[in-house]
This record gives C-alpha cells, structure tokens and sequence, in this order.
C-alpha cells in the first residue's frame, strides 16, 4: 500500500531526511506520481539543492500541469536560481519565474505564494527585466487584505527598497508578532535581523523556532549563526552540531561549522567538513563552490 500521507507528515514535522526516504521508496512503484515529485521537490528546496529541485517541480508539472501549488515552488525555486545567477543570466530566468508564479495564479486566484512572487519580481527586478513598482504597489494592497501579516511582511520588503530600514524592522517584529508560529514568518524575520546585527532578537527567534518545529535544523543553524556572528566560536559550534544531529546531510550546517574550525585554528577538521560537501553526490553545485572557496 502507497502511504504518501506518512512521507508528508514526516515532511511537515521536518524529518526530511526520513520523508525524502519514504517518498523515493514509492518513487520506485509510481513514477508518474506528481505528489511525490512535489514534496521531493520541496525536500530539494529545502536542502538548498535547487537543480534538484527545479527537476522535481517540473516532472510534477509535466504529470499534472493543473496543480497550482506545482507552479508556485517551481517559480519560487527559479527565483532563487536567479538571484544567484549573475545579473544578465538571472534577468533572462526572471521571465520563467514570473511566468510559473502567473500560471499558478490563474490556476489559483487565491494563490499568496503567487502573488508575493509577482510582487517581489515587480518591486525589486529592473523594468527591462518585467519590474513595475506601480504592479507591485496594486498586489501590495491585494496582498495586504488576503493575509494582514503577509501583508507586514511585504511592507517590509518596500521600506527595505528605499532604505527605511527602522520601518522595516517595525513590520518584521509585527508579522513576527501576529504569526509567530509559521516558518517563513519566523526565517525571514530572523535573517533580517541578522543582517541587521541584532543577534540577541535572532536567538529568540530562534527559539520561538525550535519551539514550534524542534526536529527541523534550519532553527539550530540560526542559532549557530547568530554566535558566530558575534565570534562566540564555542556555542556556534554547538549549535552547528546539534542541527547536523537532527539532520545529517543539512550541507549548510558543515559549513558553517567548517568556518567555526577555522575561527578556532583547527584547518584539518574544516578540511573534513568541506571535503564531506564536496564528496557528496546530493550536495548543491552552489554548496561545493562556496566549500572550495573556503579553505582557499
């Protein structure tokens, strides 16, 4: 018997590494399936192997193109493709991501994924490459009466734009406030305030994080950042541990933790982190080249 069911509540209790097990084994029986591709996807995604990724979303697609929420992670994973890039490849792909986020938006008029990806496609890209602050400002409004803290979130994004960035942390720490148990909610917020050197609002955050989704990595690594940051090179080390505990290919936290071992003189042990990136067959091309560059 096919339990998907099983992979999916794996999934969102973020046990990747056993959904992504779970999903491949009925994989191996149903390889039309479009649900299984999806969340093998999303599993991509959030392992930060968009090539995967973007494969997986578009067998989806190619199975069942009627599936608004295919679209949607397609044109978000391209998005992110983009942003790294370059300038003139990322304005070519932009067109692909605004048409996914347009065809999962006539699939699903209510789509809020959708409609924030148009908005941040019209808000930041250049008009030669499909950039409207005018569109952005009317899907701003729609976004706005759809979901209230969405809508705090996408404020943000504009006092971001021009450089209000005193008004932009008012809205995090208010969509933080009205949702603080979602995931986007709380990683968006915690890595605005990173940027923004606040590290002590970034560990709680963090921790309202862990709280609500302890068997996810992403919370650990925040933490793990947030003390590197401040050169506390003992508890980030903690911290990056106990994420690869919870999930032992997130390539993210080895290399991070390979940063820490150099911070603390110890150059064989972040060898031995960046060559287990490069030596593994599921680490992203993007991970390997910033592992390289590492210990250059």
């Amino acid at each position: 018997m096919i339990d998907l069911a099983k992979g999916i509540e794996l999934f969102e209790k973020g046990k990747i590494n056993q959904a992504e097990k779970h999903f491949k084994n009925i994989l191996e029986k149903q390889k039309e399936n479009p649900e299984v591709h999806f969340y093998l996807g999303r599993i991509a995604f959030q392992k930060d192997q968009y090539d995967a990724a973007i494969s997986y979303f578009e067998k989806a697609i190619e199975y069942n193109p009627e599936e608004a929420r295919y679209h949607e992670m397609y044109g978000e994973t391209l998005g992110l493709k983009a942003q790294q890039a370059g300038m003139i490849k990322g304005a070519m792909m932009l067109r692909k991501v605004k048409a996914a986020f347009e065809k999962a938006l006539s699939l699903n008029p209510e789509s809020l994924m959708a409609r924030e990806g148009l908005f941040m496609i019209n808000l930041f890209a250049p008009g030669v490459a499909g950039g409207d602050e005018k569109k952005a400002m009317e899907l701003f409004e729609l976004i706005k009466k759809q979901n209230a803290t969405h809508g705090h979130m996408a404020q943000a994004l504009i006092h971001l734009k021009n450089n209000r960035l005193e008004e932009a942390e008012k809205e995090f720490e208010l969509a933080v406030r009205q949702n603080g148990n979602d995931r986007e909610i709380l990683m968006r917020s915690a890595r605005f305030f990173l940027q923004r050197k606040k590290y002590d609002r970034v560990l709680e955050i963090a921790d309202l994080y862990i709280q609500h989704f302890p068997d996810d990595p992403r919370g650990y690594q925040l933490k793990g950042e947030a003390y590197l940051s401040e050169d506390n090179a003992d508890e980030a080390l903690n911290w990056f541990n106990l994420a690869i505990e919870k999930d032992d290919l997130f390539f993210n936290a080895y290399f991070h933790r390979a940063k820490v071992f150099l911070a603390k003189g110890k150059s064989e042990m972040a060898q031995k982190d960046v060559d287990f990136i490069l030596n593994h067959p599921e680490a992203s091309k993007e991970f390997k080249e910033r592992a390289k560059k590492l210990m250059k």
